[in-house]
């Protein structure tokens, strides 16, 4: 009976740790900060579910630090802003910014949190930034040309029903679970841009896979993995 005592009281105790530390390493919310993030309206949609996109994204951009894209201004000179925010079931949420310029040049900021995984937000664990190479300030800017985010060609929102495709191409049925998701950003100095996807729904479109690996390998520690599921085949 002690002894069933001793374990209780040290796996209470264990609990205990754990709970002190989650909430050390949970950011507290502030009211309003998913209408801050993402404009009204962005989390309704036809897939069950989509109402709780603002604030499940919203918490985890907050608790980055990053600020709306949606209503920013740019800085003379700036001519896009994108984001990627990336949220795995079994690793650290990131997040990936880049800013580039009118004339060729271009930055990036690369931060990941304690959370767990893609569900609770957390405090931030590493944050690195850098410069990008005009060839590659060049291609980003051509590939988002190219694919149309701001002629309407890809729906705007959270809302868009894309079908889910299996390793080989098979429709898979049902919703996606386990997984990564990842909301990519756009904002150019007069637009913007968002959508969501499950790693499930991106391969089915190799040229909106490529371009969110090439944005997560900016930094060189990209967060997606497995890669060759963000890299398609054509």
């Amino acid at each position: 009976m002690i002894r069933e005592t001793e374990e209780l009281s040290a796996r209470s105790l264990i609990c205990s740790v754990a709970a002190v530390f989650l909430a050390a390493c949970t950011p507290k919310m502030p009211e309003g900060y998913k209408e801050n993030l993402f404009p009204t309206g962005f989390e309704s949609g036809p897939r069950p579910g989509n109402y709780f996109y603002s604030t499940w994204f919203g918490r985890h951009l907050y608790s980055m630090q990053e600020e709306a894209l949606w209503s920013a201004e740019l800085p003379e000179g700036e001519a896009l802003v994108i984001r990627l925010l990336v949220l795995p079931t079994f690793s650290y949420p990131t997040v990936v910014r880049l800013n580039l310029r009118e004339d060729g040049e271009g930055g990036f900021v690369q931060k990941d949190t304690f959370g767990a995984g893609g569900y609770e937000a957390g405090r931030i664990r590493n944050q690195y930034a850098g410069s990008i190479p005009t060839q590659d300030v060049a291609r980003f800017r051509k590939v988002v040309r190219d694919l149309g985010f701001f002629d309407g060609r890809i729906a705007n929102g959270f809302d868009e029903d894309v079908p889910l495709v299996g390793p080989n191409g098979e429709p898979v049925w049902g919703a996606a679970t386990d997984g990564t998701t990842v909301v990519l950003e756009f904002k150019s100095r007069e637009d913007y841009f968002v959508l969501q996807r499950h790693e499930a729904e991106v391969r089915q479109s190799s040229a909106l896979g490529m371009l969110i690996s090439e944005i997560a390998q900016t930094g060189g520690n990209t967060p997606l993995t497995p890669l060759d599921v963000w890299r398609p085949a054509p």
